[in-house]
């Protein structure tokens, strides 16, 4: 069965790809929402860590990890998708929301955790470069070799200073 929701989701990440999005481009100074896509809840805790520490609990922090076989509200899986590739209920809240910025501290992507992003709208996304991906975001870095905490520092640092 994931195999099958796979094909369709790959069909359908295909027509998105080819259209172009635009996106307003709200400050900084008035963001209030930042959204956290991830593949690992390793990740995920990794960078609500970050930043809470670079924006503390002055603004709404919302993240959702990849993994089959929890069903918690903040994660997601193959089985989150109809047969077709329409997302659930769970995930189509998560899409709707309006943030500012999304974060993905990931670079391997699977086509569910690709379909989310492609239909995520913020104002902002940033993440670590991976040629494939790089129509969905509006700043990307290399990984470093070191910790994910200081990878997202540094990601964060530039998004301040182009922004």
């Amino acid at each position: 069965m994931k195999r099958v929701k796979e094909f369709f989701i790959k069909q359908r990440l295909k027509k998105i790809r080819a259209k172009k999005v635009e996106k307003s481009k709200k400050s900084m100074e008035h963001w209030n929402s930042i959204h956290i896509l991830a593949i690992s809840y390793t990740e995920l805790l990794a960078a609500e860590s970050v930043l809470k520490s670079e924006w503390g609990q002055n603004i709404s922090i919302k993240g959702m990890h990849y993994d089959e076989s929890s069903e918690s509200e903040e994660t997601f899986s193959y089985k989150d998708f109809s047969l077709f590739g329409q997302p659930n209920q769970k995930l189509q809240l998560f899409l709707q929301e309006k943030t500012d910025l999304l974060l993905i501290p990931s670079t391997d992507f699977n086509p569910f955790t690709e379909l989310i992003l492609a239909r995520k709208q913020p104002v902002y996304t940033v993440g670590f470069y991976r040629k494939e991906l790089s129509q969905y975001f509006d700043l990307m870095l290399q990984k470093e070799k070191e910790s994910l905490e200081s990878s997202i520092k540094h990601l964060l640092k530039y998004l301040k200073k182009i922004k």
